[in-house]
């Protein structure tokens, strides 16, 4: 059996195809079972993470290619829903400078875009991608309210701030024509860093829409100055805090107990406590029912709109 040439180190993980001609790579090389196609005219090593993928294709596009939405937002660690189920496993969104024809080709959703030189980034050889904060904008012509506050929470959220309200604001403000500017304004004033996850922000926005709108988010409780216990959302008038529990905190025995524990000592305090799962957010009727008895029963007066 022959042993499978080498590829040239300068090479890397990911290259155009005629760079590796050029380099002496072999055409039957370049089809070998260790290197596979992520679009047209380039080659990456099997295993190549995301970023050499992403860079394959990049390689091979125009210069002033660069990668937006989700792809932008996956690259930064941004917290996104699910694709839709109709949409091919590997593609990138990949945006040029308007007047330029937008890339056609398999695996990649090209786009051609308004967009100022400022809010592109070099983020490594080859990675050239829209800022966090326009990456947001754009985001906005396809997420719902709540996931588009739930990806500002998390660029605001300390200690690793990707982006800050100012820009966000200034981002959205010079592109009032774009396909995300509506959507985003909208969720500007809804923003904030104190959001601890994705779903702590998509459950502050459900309410907000359904009419439940006057809650603190992630607040620290005192009994005197003891510390006591810090809770996503209150309704402090009320008395009345509302929990986000996700998946660990019942699958592990340790964090179920200081949960418990937690709770109790919350309860000591007079507040109510509503705890909420993922089926709440998905069926949120019944949420909305408990919520709003609690509210009435501490004197609240207002409406709320079933799903």
């Amino acid at each position: 059996m022959t042993a499978r040439a080498a590829l040239p180190p300068g090479l890397g993980t990911a290259f155009r195809i005629d760079t590796a001609r050029a380099a002496g790579v072999s055409r039957g090389r370049l089809g070998a079972s260790d290197l596979s196609t992520p679009t047209r005219g380039a080659r990456i090593v099997v295993g190549a993470d995301h970023d050499a993928r992403l860079a394959a294709v990049l390689g091979v596009l125009r210069p002033d290619a660069f990668a937006m939405g989700r792809t932008a937002a996956r690259w930064y660690g941004l917290p996104l829903p699910a694709p839709p189920s109709d949409e091919p496993p590997a593609v990138f969104d990949i945006g040029v400078p308007r007047g330029v024809r937008a890339p056609r080709r398999a695996g990649v959703r090209g786009r051609s875009v308004d967009i100022e030189e400022r809010e592109l980034m070099a983020v490594a050889p080859g990675l050239r991608l829209t800022s966090p904060a326009r990456t947001w904008l754009d985001l906005g012509g396809e997420l719902g309210l709540a996931d588009l506050v739930a990806v500002g929470d998390a660029l605001l959220r300390p200690p690793h701030e990707r982006s800050t309200p100012g820009e966000l604001r200034a981002t959205v403000a010079a592109h009032p024509r774009s396909p995300g500017s509506a959507r985003a304004r909208e969720a500007l004033p809804l923003l904030s860093p104190l959001a601890e996850s994705p779903q702590e922000s998509r459950l502050r926005i459900l309410l907000h829409l359904a009419g439940f709108r006057s809650a603190e988010v992630n607040v620290s409780l005192f009994d005197g100055r003891r510390f006591v216990a810090r809770v996503d959302l209150l309704f402090r008038e009320y008395g009345i805090a509302v929990e986000y529990e996700g998946g660990h905190h019942g699958a592990d025995p340790t964090q179920w107990r200081r949960d418990m524990t937690r709770i109790g000592a919350v309860q000591a305090l007079g507040i109510i406590v509503e705890r909420v799962h993922a089926d709440d957010l998905r069926q949120p009727r019944a949420l909305f029912d408990r919520l709003a008895a609690h509210l009435r029963r501490r004197g609240w007066n207002g409406t709320y709109l079933a799903p």
